[in-house]
């Protein structure tokens, strides 16, 4: 679990994990939820986008709903929300939606 204490000077940011896991819902049909966890940065802002526009293509393909789980996000600098609208501005245009969970700022 991540803490939610800031990180101290020195310390390198934490890093950043993105999970896939299947749920089967009766009334939604099939969700995947993404963990995210670690640091959004300017640094993996690239493997966070490439990363996060596999997983989706993969639920178009399989016609599942995801929801982007980002309740173990330490930081989400400018560069990573960039990332995140860019992935999704072809979703908000299909009118599928991406929930988020837990997004920090």
């Amino acid at each position: 679990m991540m803490s939610d204490q800031p990180r101290r000077a020195g310390e390198p940011p934490a890093p950043l994990m993105m999970k896939a896991s299947p749920l089967d819902g009766e009334s939604l049909g099939q969700v995947t939820f993404l963990h995210v966890r670690g640091t959004l940065d300017a640094s993996n802002a690239d493997d966070f986008s490439h990363a996060l526009a596999s997983h989706l293509a993969r639920a178009e393909v399989t016609e599942t709903h995801a929801v982007l789980d980002m309740t173990d996000v330490y930081l989400s600098s400018a560069a990573a929300v960039r990332a995140l609208d860019q992935v999704t501005r072809g979703l908000a245009a299909a009118g599928r939606p991406l929930p988020i969970v837990q997004p920090r700022p």
